[in-house]
C-alpha cells in the first residue's frame, strides 16, 4: 500500500499480481485461489445471490471494496461459478477468476449487462459465460480462453461453424446444445473434456475429430447428432459417457482406440446405419442397451477385456 491509495502491482511472496482494474500482464497475474476480483460501474459493492459453498466451493467471508474495485475472499479454495451465481449483477463491470475454478454454472452471468461484450460473445476473464446474440453464423474464439461454460452458445439457430483454439481446456455442459446449423467445429488440442449434452441436437454437423488430450467424453455430448457420419476418437480417451452417441442415425463407423475402458449405457442406441464395431481389450465394461437397434450392425469384436 502505498500513500493515497492501493498501487496497482503488489509483491505477493515474489509473485506479482494485478489489482482489479489494474493494467493486465497475462505472465505476471496470479490471482489468489480464495479469491475473485471485480470492477463496478457504479462505485458500489456486487450483491451476491448466494453464500452456500456449492455455488462456489467454499464458503464467502468478505467483500472488500474501494475505488471500484472489490475483492470477494473465500475461506478456501474456489473450483466453480455455480448457477446463477452473479446472475442479474447489472453493475458488474469486470470479474478475474482464479485458475482454480474449472467449471461454471447455468446462468452465472446472465443479465450482468455491464460485462464487456465483444462480437456478441460474453467474457469473464478466460471464460466464455454468454452468447448475447443468438443469430450469430461463424466465430474463431480468443486465444486466451480457456473454459466454455455451461449453455455458452446453445440455442445459436444460425451458428454454422466454430473454431476453440488451443488455449481451451474444457468445453461445459450444453455449450452448443441444439445448434441447428452448426456443419464445422474445430476443437483445439488443449481440450481434455468434452461435458454434459455439449453437442446434443446439432443436427447438422457432419463430422467430429476429437484431440488427443481429452479423456472423457460426456453423456449424452454428441445425442441425436442425426447427420454425423464419422467420429475419431484419440488413444487419451477412457470412458464413453452414457448416450453420447445415442441416435446418430448417419454413423457409419467409430474406432473406439485401446484405452477407453468403459462403454456407457445407450451410448450407441439407435446409430442405424453402424455397420462393424471392435471393441478393444482394454474395455472392461459395456453398459445396457449400448448398441441397442442398431439394425445395419453385422459385425462386432469384443476385446478379451469385458467382464
Amino acid at each position: 500500500c502505498t500513500e493515497g491509495g492501493v498501487d496497482d502491482n503488489i509483491d505477493n511472496g515474489g509473485n506479482n499480481t494485478e489489482q482489479p482494474g489494474g493494467d493486465t500482464d497475462d505472465e505476471a497475474i496470479e490471482i489468489p485461489s480464495n479469491e475473485i476480483w471485480y470492477t463496478t460501474t457504479d462505485n458500489k459493492k456486487i450483491i451476491l445471490p448466494s453464500t452456500e459453498p456449492t455455488v462456489f466451493g467454499a464458503y464467502f467471508i468478505s467483500n472488500t471494496y474501494s475505488d471500484g474495485k472489490g475483492v470477494l475472499t473465500f475461506d478456501g479454495e474456489i473450483t466453480k461459478i455455480g448457477n446463477d451465481a452473479f446472475k442479474d449483477i447489472g453493475n458488474l463491470a469486470s470479474i478475474t477468476i482464479p485458475d482454480s475454478v474449472t467449471s461454471i454454472g447455468r446462468n452465472a452471468f446472465s443479465g450482468c449487462t455491464s460485462l464487456p461484450i465483444e462480437n456478441n460473445i460474453r467474457y469473464a476473464d478466460t471464460y466464455v459465460v454468454e452468447v448475447t446474440d443468438k443469430t450469430l453464423t461463424s466465430y474463431t474464439l480468443k486465444e486466451n480462453v480457456r473454459f466454455i461454460g455451461s449453455y455458452a452458445f446453445s440455442s445459436c439457430d444460425s451458428l454454422t461453424s466454430i473454431t476453440i483454439p488451443d488455449s481451451v481446456t474444457s468445453i461445459g455442459d450444453y455449450a452448443f446444445y441444439s445448434c441447428d446449423s452448426l456443419t464445422s467445429v474445430t476443437i483445439g488440442n488443449g481440450v481434455t473434456s468434452i461435458g454434459y449434452s455439449a453437442f446434443s441436437n446439432c443436427f447438422s454437423l457432419t463430422s467430429i475429430t476429437i484431440p488427443d488430450g481429452v479423456t472423457s467424453i460426456g453423456d449424452y455430448a454428441f445425442y441425436y447428432c442425426t447427420s454425423l457420419t464419422s467420429v475419431t476418437i484419440p488413444d487419451s480417451v477412457t470412458s464413453i459417457g452414457d448416450y453420447a452417441f445415442r441416435g446418430c442415425t448417419s454413423l457409419t463407423s467409430v474406432t473406439i482406440p485401446n484405452g477407453v475402458k468403459t462403454i456407457g449405457g445407450y451410448a450407441f442406441y439407435s446409430c442405424t446405419s453402424l455397420k462393424s464395431i471392435t471393441i478393444p481389450d482394454s474395455v472392461t465394461s459395456i453398459g445396457s442397451s449400448a448398441f441397442y437397434n442398431c439394425k445395419s450392425l453385422k459385425s462386432v469384436t469384443i476385446g478379451n477385456g469385458v467382464t
